[in-house]
């Protein structure tokens, strides 16, 4: 008895190829071919197909492969942004660090460091240059913890039709080990 999955149907593989470019199911669905008429429930609907999700799932593992990432590399990252404590990134005085002293938990919710010129006049009305403001660019943190939720998400059992929703608190350093253990079988 064979274990493989029967190919997709055409318009189910344009689904997958479109949704495999931005993750946005209702725009995969249209972009498909799929009348944009109650896109939303039918791309979830869609998503849910045993074949649709494997081969999702397939393609993801081997870009991801192809990439050089591993799940657990991705959800340490988004750990890290998440859960980055920027205060680390100051000495006791309340200034900036040089970027080489920032920790390196701290360091990865960093999406960008700059310089800004301050200027100014002198006595005698001239411009000229007062300092320097350091400007640091964070990521994006509630949107990294939708991240880490949907993708947490995923991994729990599908609730029962009518069965109420079940409250479930994650621990994130437990998951990542569990993935890591997983990884190395």
């Amino acid at each position: 008895m064979s274990t493989a999955l029967a190919p997709l149907r055409r318009k189910h593989q344009a689904f997958v190829d479109e949704y495999m470019k931005d993750r946005n199911a209702t725009r995969a669905y249209i972009r498909a071919g799929y009348s944009p008429k109650g896109a939303q429930p039918s791309s979830a609907k869609l998503l849910s197909n045993p074949m649709v999700a494997a081969e999702i799932a397939r393609r993801t593992e081997e870009y991801s492969r192809m990439a050089g990432l591993e799940v657990v590399d991705v959800l340490e990252e988004l750990k890290k942004i998440a859960f980055s404590d920027l205060r680390q990134c100051f000495d006791e005085f309340g200034k900036l660090k040089h970027p080489t002293e920032w920790p390196d938990e701290v360091a990865g919710a960093i999406a960008g460091f700059g310089l800004v010129e301050e200027w100014g006049k002198d006595a005698d009305g001239k411009r000229e240059q007062k300092g320097w403001t350091k400007k640091v660019k964070l990521w994006d943190k509630p949107a990294t913890l939708f991240k880490l939720l949907e993708f947490l998400k995923t991994r729990l059992p599908p609730e029962k039709p009518g069965e109420a929703t079940v409250k479930v608190q994650v621990n994130a350093d437990q998951a990542i080990v569990d993935l890591r253990a997983l990884l190395a079988k």
